[in-house]
């Protein structure tokens, strides 16, 4: 570590720094450069310690997502903790079935809630709205997904510690 050395009985009264009003002399200019360079060192040294946990224990998970036997193509899955864990809901994208999230922006540890959303093509196009321009058309789709999977969902998975493979839902014929 450097150490600085500043002695304040060497800086002549008539030439301390123009923002330093000239009424703080003697033992009010010492004080306030003392102040400033305490707050300096404050803020300096804060930056320095070890990063400190942001939140609860979090786990990769990955798995398989059917939906009336068949992979869900496109879709998303998200994982919301359930009281009494707290902490951040987290997600992923589903493609061909399957999903992953890794242990950084995993699921918290203990029960999650499990939501499943998917939407599927209907072979009509409608207009795409803003910020598009006017006449942009879009393929419709719709959600296959029930209700009871997604926005009403009862779904939980148990998370563990370390790597959550084969968390897999098969939401059957509803």
């Amino acid at each position: 570590m450097n150490h600085v050395h500043i002695s304040l009985e060497k800086i002549p009264k008539d030439q301390c720094l123009p923002f330093i009003p000239k009424s703080l002399t003697g033992t009010c200019l010492k004080l306030f450069l003392l102040t400033i360079t305490v707050s300096f060192l404050t803020v300096y040294l804060s930056g320095c310690s070890q990063p400190t946990s942001d939140g609860p224990e979090r786990a990769a998970v990955s798995g398989q997502v059917k939906f009336k036997g068949s992979p869900v193509e496109v879709g998303t899955i998200t994982f919301a903790p359930v009281s009494p864990n707290v902490g951040p809901s987290t997600g992923a994208k589903i493609s061909a079935g399957a999903y992953s999230i890794p242990q950084d922006s995993g699921p918290v540890i203990g029960t999650n809630r499990v939501e499943i959303t998917a939407y599927q093509k209907t072979g009509n196009k409608i207009e795409a709205g803003t910020p598009n321009p006017p006449g942009t058309m879009v393929d419709e789709v719709k959600s296959i997904i029930p209700k009871e999977y997604n926005q009403k969902s009862s779904l939980t998975a148990q998370i563990e510690s370390g790597d959550n493979k084969n968390t897999d839902f098969d939401l059957g014929d509803k």
